[in-house]
């Protein structure tokens, strides 16, 4: 895999990955339903935003799975 290809592949599904993310943070600290609504707008996004590429596959199950544990840290729950 060359660097544009690790970019397209690799990178950029990550940093919409981390985008995500945020946005759960967001819900948790705020205890807002309107965050919580755009993180799942976002993550079904996401989830059809790269086809057949298995990184960004994964990195959507992780996107989906982590949510409840960054809620449960938010609380002090580990």
């Amino acid at each position: 895999m060359n660097k544009n290809e690790f970019i397209e592949q690799v990178q950029k599904p990550y940093q919409d990955l981390w985008k995500c993310l945020v946005i759960v943070q967001q819900a948790c600290v705020n205890d807002s339903q309107e965050y919580w609504d755009m993180y799942m707008r976002e993550a079904e996004r996401y989830l059809k935003k790269y086809p057949g590429n298995p990184f960004a596959y994964r990195c959507g199950r992780f996107l989906l799975d982590c949510a409840d544990d960054i809620k449960k840290l938010n609380e002090g729950e580990n």
